[in-house]
Parts: structure tokens; C-alpha cells; sequence
């Protein structure tokens, strides 16, 4: 992904909460994480912050 596609995909999120979803071993997992942001473009990283009783 070029930088000013990550760029316009971060400058979407309006607040912060998100549903946060991944795969593994071929099963879905997904949550809510109570902020969601980018850190840095190269290398291009994001943080999601999950509750610590999540």
C-alpha cells in the first residue's frame, strides 16, 4: 500500500472506536477497541487500544 492510500484509509475514521478483526487458522475473530490510530507511515504501523478487562 502506497503511503497516500494508507493515508486517505486513517483519514476516514471520524472517532475512534472500531471493530478490530483478524483470521487465524481459518477462524474469524473480532472486538471493539476503544481507540484506533495511526502511529507512523514508514513503516506504516496503527495502534488499537483494547480495555484492559477486554
Amino acid at each position: 500500500m502506497d503511503d497516500r492510500t494508507f493515508r486517505n484509509a486513517m483519514g476516514k475514521f471520524a472517532t475512534g472506536v472500531t471493530v478490530v478483526t483478524t483470521e487465524f487458522q481459518g477462524e474469524v475473530k473480532g472486538m471493539t477497541a476503544n481507540a484506533f490510530m495511526s502511529v507512523s507511515l514508514d513503516p506504516k504501523l496503527v495502534v488499537a487500544s483494547i480495555g484492559h478487562k477486554a
